[in-house]
Order: structure tokens, then C-alpha cells, then sequence
């Protein structure tokens, strides 16, 4: 394997998570807001 492609599954991993824990962060903020109606 080529170490550009490694590099390319690196970036899609840690790009993976982030979006995972911004949609958690979302999805958290909107129970908080829900919660304070």
C-alpha cells in the first residue's frame, strides 16, 4: 500500500470521528433545549 493512500484513510477516519462527535454535541444541545422549554 502506498503511503499517500495510507494518509488518505488516516484523514477519513479522523474525519469520520469528528463528524461522529458533532452530530453528539448536536444531538445534546437539542436535548438541553428541549429540556429547557
Amino acid at each position: 500500500m502506498s503511503p499517500l493512500r495510507k494518509l488518505v484513510r488516516e484523514v477519513n477516519r479522523i474525519g469520520t470521528g469528528l463528524r461522529k462527535q458533532l452530530w453528539l454535541l448536536r444531538k445534546k444541545k437539542r436535548l438541553q433545549s428541549s429540556t429547557r422549554d
